[in-house]
């Protein structure tokens, strides 16, 4: 099994652009996974719905926070139906399974002694939900990522003996997969430093909005405590619950059936976060997986933001973000899934920019790939008659190559000429590709170079096509007929295999691209990519 996990976003507001891209970018490793592997792959998304913001919004709405909450968790899933999002599980916070799984994991951390109540005083900020110590905040005294003022609280509160696992946190940091690599060592600086015992309640009186601590129902959990155990909640099967709501005298026997799914599905393959989530993904998870005795996370991949033209990150708080609707109005679903992926950099701070935005969409898919499918088809209806046997290309291009896996490359050569007899006819007007280089960047979890490099491969379609001229050999239609069939044969054969590869990013652009080519009679495509204006949205 390959287990995918993505941050669950909170449902105090629309979701902006980064909201966006944590999922795109794991629906497409989703599906590249799905095709690669033969085990199963559980991808698995949800919704945060707890916490002191999301009950101070129901309440400036003048809601009930329930209310609230599932209007605004109905945008979300319909923006992920929109965007065809592939996930196999979603949690929400506020469910019964989520709540059951929650205080499980409180119960046996309580058992093991790792759960203390003391009072406690502390700096507070509600837009990260999390409290900071005065080092942590800029010289203004300020949160680092919403550029507020924290709020002082005191409360007594149940704390996790996080500094009990300071040698198993710095252990992990030290051999973990970690991507990018320098939040490595910036957290082994953090933790290196010692660790505190953290706050994992807050009494009920100042948030009403939580889930209840199993043995204390005058506290309910701190946010981000509970929110990490979702990644354990999408493990589990829901008929166990049913089993439990309708068996309470049975709920012991029925939890240890529950925990013993969850470990056998254990380790997440791949933990996506955002680049203010480390303190909690690379230091709190790692201590609580540990404490339950439960495997560490096998890949840990860090993605920078989406900041405006301030250099500010992209957030609901902060009121700055951009809708996906707006890219949706501008390029539809399947254009504003190829400028995400594209052109927001995975490893590092992107900058949104529409110009560069249209440029790359304007450029990539309409003049580059959906021109060319237009391009190679009509000359397969006018000059062939609309019929290509692409099979026996791909049995052609495969005799050419070693024996391989998809994963591994594929010569590319592009040498064609106009001189070529029936002795030399193959290498003169066939075409090698290097589509296998996509899958290698996918494998290292870089969609954008993935993409990249699809766009390289068909504009070598494009230059095979104007240094092969078979406009022009069409002039001799008879003598010239296995020339051009050579030609449009290889350039069908690759389109079609590159539809195939851009279903994963492109679904249904991938998809249709292959039917064209799947065709018993192929015609001349429809524009698949309109052209939008320059400049700014």
């Amino acid at each position: 099994m390959f287990y995918i996990t993505t941050p669950i976003p909170y449902v105090n507001g629309d979701a902006h652009l980064g909201h966006l891209l944590e999922a795109l970018f794991n629906d497409t490793l989703a599906r590249y996974k799905r095709r690669l592997l033969t085990e199963q792959v559980i991808f698995s998304m949800g919704l945060d719905q707890h916490g002191l913001k999301i009950h101070q919004k129901a309440v400036e709405t003048k809601m009930e926070t329930g209310e609230f909450v599932k209007i605004e968790s109905d945008k979300f899933k319909k923006l992920w139906a929109d965007f065809e999002i592939t996930h196999d599980v979603f949690v929400e916070t506020s469910s019964n399974e989520h709540k059951i799984v929650a205080q499980l994991v409180w119960k046996k951390l309580a058992a093991k002694n790792l759960i203390y109540k003391k009072s406690y005083t502390g700096l507070y900020c509600v837009g990260c939900e999390a409290f900071y110590s005065e080092g942590q905040l800029t010289e203004q005294g300020d949160c680092p990522i919403h550029g507020t003022k924290p709020i002082e609280m005191s409360e007594e509160n149940y704390f996790f003996k996080l500094s009990h696992f300071q040698d198993n946190v710095l252990e992990f940091l030290k051999n973990a997969k970690i991507a990018p690599d320098g939040y490595r060592k910036e957290w082994l600086n953090f933790t290196e430093k010692g660790l505190e015992d953290v706050s994992i309640s807050r009494e009920k009186k100042n948030l009403p909005w939580g889930i209840p601590l199993p043995d204390d129902e005058n506290q309910v959990m701190y946010i981000w405590f509970e929110a990490l155990i979702n990644y354990l909640t999408g493990l589990i099967s829901l008929d166990i619950i049913d089993r439990i709501l309708e068996f309470p005298l049975q709920k012991e026997e029925f939890e240890d059936q529950l925990w013993e799914e969850i470990k056998e599905k254990m380790p997440i393959d791949f933990q996506y976060m955002g680049k203010d989530m480390p303190r909690f993904h690379l230091v709190l998870w790692p201590a609580m997986l540990t404490a339950l005795k439960l495997p560490l996370t096998k890949v840990n991949f860090v993605h920078g933001f989406i900041n405006d033209n301030e250099g500010r990150k992209m957030s609901k708080s902060l009121g700055n973000g951009v809708s996906p609707y707006d890219l949706i109005d501008k390029f539809g679903i399947e254009g504003a899934r190829y400028v995400i992926l594209g052109e927001i950099n995975p490893l590092d701070d992107t900058s949104f920019d529409w110009k560069n935005m249209i440029a790359s969409y304007n450029s990539n898919l309409a003049d580059n790939l959906g021109n060319l499918v237009v391009r190679v088809t009509n000359l397969i209806e006018k000059n062939l008659n609309g019929v290509i046997d692409i099979e026996k290309y791909r049995i052609k291009v495969s005799e050419k190559l070693p024996a391989t896996s998809e994963n591994q490359k594929v010569g590319s050569s592009l040498e064609p000429s106009l001189n070529g007899t029936p002795e030399n006819l193959e290498k003169d007007f066939s075409l090698d590709l290097d589509l296998s280089s996509v899958y290698l960047e996918l494998e290292t979890y870089n969609p954008q170079k993935a993409l990249q490099k699809i766009f390289r491969e068909s504009s070598k379609i494009n230059e095979f096509l104007e240094q092969t001229r078979p406009w022009t050999l069409a002039k001799n239609p008879i003598e010239n007929h296995e020339k051009i069939e050579s030609i449009l044969g290889h350039c069908a054969y690759y389109l079609q295999e590159i539809g195939k590869i851009l279903a994963i990013f492109l679904p249904q652009t991938g998809d249709q691209i292959y039917q064209i080519f799947n065709s018993d009679r192929i015609v001349k495509a429809p524009i698949l990519f309109v052209k939008v204006e320059e400049g700014e949205k």
